[in-house]
């Protein structure tokens, strides 16, 4: 008969045998790596928002914040699973799942608190507007700014009959400090006006200066008495500080005389003001209920 004892499980049996023990390691806390993921990346939202990197609805930092929890989480569940820690593991796919179910609805309240909603960017959403497309001209003038994909515009009309032009959009990124954005407006050239006279040369005139972030306009002349018919390209451009004031000087003077309508700055003048294009919108006038 066997003088072997009886071991009550595998442990005693190993240590009988002059074996050493499996050690168990410490299992993985992770509920408090979920908080730390999730927090770290809130953090990470709330940077990216105040550094302008985010859309004004702030739905892509929720997209930010579930991409990157859910990342770290399911590498803590792959880890998990890959260790024998399945008890975790349920935990980590649940948390990854909240996360990422949660980030549809948006940007959590911790973000929204950092960074308040700012009222340019839907100052026009309880007039009626039109929207249009931003289409970019060359990213590589600038590749860290991003615009939002419409401008909301509605256009009324000045007592000396030139239309007014309401437009809010969204930039995002930041602008080198000697550069400024500006807003250029272009006469689209075989476009015709009020007296049928055709727009045959390309000219620009100046708008405003605008900053990264929600950008509004308000209530500015366009054009001239009559312009009705024409259509409007509207430029986003980056320009040289030193630019900017001498813009500004023009546009000052054309909001004081709209007859010289045939003046403004030729291509020529753009390229050597050093003006660099990145993003346009069309408006046409002919369209406009103001001008029907």
């Amino acid at each position: 008969m066997s003088t072997m004892p009886a071991f009550t499980n595998g442990r005693d049996a190993l240590l009988a045998t002059g074996g050493e023990p499996p050690r168990r390691r410490k299992p993985v806390r992770t509920v408090v790596l979920v908080a730390i993921v999730v927090l770290t990346t809130l953090v990470l939202a709330a940077a990216l928002a105040y550094a302008g990197l985010a859309p004004p609805d702030r739905q892509w930092i929720g997209w930010s914040v579930a991409a990157v929890s859910g990342v770290a989480l399911t590498t803590i569940w792959v880890y998990e699973w890959w260790t024998g820690r399945s008890a975790n593991s349920a935990v980590a796919a649940a948390a990854a799942v909240v996360v990422l179910l949660a980030s549809f609805a948006g940007i959590p309240p911790l973000v929204r608190s950092v960074v308040p909603e700012d009222p340019r960017c839907t100052a026009l959403a309880q007039r009626p507007h039109e929207d249009a497309q931003i289409k970019v001209v060359d990213q590589a003038n600038q590749p860290a700014l991003t615009f939002g994909p419409v401008v909301s515009y509605s256009l009324g009309l000045a007592d000396d009959g030139r239309p007014l032009l309401s437009a809010a959009g969204s930039i995002h990124g930041r602008v080198p400090g000697d550069r400024q954005l500006y807003l250029i407006s272009m006469a689209m050239p075989g476009t015709t006006n009020a007296f049928g006279d055709s727009v045959r040369q390309t000219r620009y005139f100046p708008s405003r200066a605008l900053d990264p972030g929600c950008w509004l306009v308000d209530n500015k002349p366009i054009g001239y008495p009559g312009v009705c018919g024409v259509t409007f390209r509207f430029y986003i451009t980056t320009v040289p500080l030193t630019t900017a004031g001498r813009l500004q000087d023009i546009a000052d003077f054309y909001a004081a005389n709209p007859s010289r309508r045939t003046d403004g700055i030729g291509t020529e003048t753009f390229e050597q003001m050093d003006i660099k294009p990145m993003a346009y919108w069309i408006l046409p006038t002919a369209t406009a209920r103001v001008c029907l």
